[in-house]
């Protein structure tokens, strides 16, 4: 065969090759692609694809749980368990008006006056509450929600701090002695800092309350139309809680900000503690030293300062507690 012979015979063939290949139907794009290639798929490999994105949400809701009361169930024993102590107190002052706390009526008319201590008792726990320990709740909500997002970005910036690092040093090879104009961006403000400032902006407020408490409540209690007789009992009974008041500033701001970190275990753990000896507490005061219904303000101020002690001295001193607070703050 000759060359030009053979060079013929392949175009004809390649021509052939061609119409063959336009003459095949054309596959068109599927836009339920992903819904076709399951229907064509064996029923037991879709039953395994749905039962294994059945067990992901089924997991993912499960980790939900746990991590959200790991926060909210050490809140809730904290709030019931801190507020038993003040219904063990007027069970106390209770027993004590009746005269069963004491050996005989006669006795019991010589240590106190019939229901005023009780109703002076009652009256300065009121007060101590809505004039002192509800603005140190309301003052911790903002610490709540600035030491949450602090920790979130302290977190996030770990994760990235060595990218952060070398952009840092790079781009600032070309100056030299300056400053930058988003070093605050750069180092935002930890946990502890709001944590800091809370506790200086709780301090301010609180303490003039207290001094309050020391030094005018009786003439605002009878300016408000109580007796002097019971005036007198209830701010008695406050001069008594005001290092309380102050005492439950520094505790209740260190505890919202621990339960902000992921630490609500630790202020939990100081409830308890201070509900098991608030007991002993009173009794001391109130029969042992025979201090009367003053020594139930004695005994709230001893577990207050059990409580705020056994917290700070936690994250702060303890070995374990100051690692926690360095892992969980970033």
């Amino acid at each position: 065969m000759s060359p030009r012979e053979f060079l013929s015979e392949q175009g004809d063939e390649e021509m052939l090759a061609s119409t063959a290949m336009n003459q095949l139907p054309t596959a068109e794009a599927d836009p339920n692609e992903e819904t076709s290639l399951l229907v064509m798929m064996p029923s037991s490999s879709n039953g395994r694809l749905l039962k294994q994105k059945q067990d992901t949400w089924a997991s993912m809701t499960q980790r939900e749980v746990v991590e959200q009361s790991k926060t909210f169930l050490p809140t809730l024993q904290s709030m019931v368990l801190s507020k038993i102590p003040w219904f063990i107190t007027l069970r106390i002052l209770g027993e004590m008006d009746d005269g069963s706390a004491f050996g005989s009526e006669e006795e019991s008319d010589s240590n106190h006056s019939g229901g005023t201590e009780l109703a002076a008792a009652a009256l300065a726990t009121t007060l101590c509450n809505v004039t002192g320990m509800s603005l140190c709740v309301g003052f911790s909500f903002a610490l709540s929600t600035l030491a949450g997002q602090a920790k979130g970005e302290m977190v996030s910036r770990s994760s990235s701090n060595v990218k952060g690092l070398v952009k840092k040093s790079s781009s600032s090879l070309g100056r030299s002695g300056c400053c930058s104009d988003d070093d605050s961006e750069s180092t935002p403000n930890t946990p502890v800092v709001f944590l800091l400032r809370g506790l200086l902006i709780q301090l301010i407020l609180v303490l003039p309350v207290g001094i309050w408490w020391l030094f005018g409540i009786e003439d605002f209690l009878i300016k408000l139309g109580q007796t002097p007789d019971l005036a007198n009992h209830a701010a008695a009974y406050l001069k008594i809680l005001a290092p309380s008041l102050w005492v439950y500033a520094i505790q209740w701001t260190v505890t919202a900000w621990t339960q902000s970190i992921g630490m609500a275990d630790v202020p939990a753990s100081a409830a308890l503690l201070g509900l098991v000896l608030h007991i002993p507490f009173n009794v001391l005061f109130c029969y042992v030293l025979g201090l009367g219904y003053l020594g139930c303000a004695y005994a709230t101020i001893m577990f207050q300062i059990v409580q705020c002690t056994y917290i700070v001295s936690y994250l702060f001193v303890n070995t374990k507690g100051r690692q926690r607070v360095l892992e969980l703050t970033g």
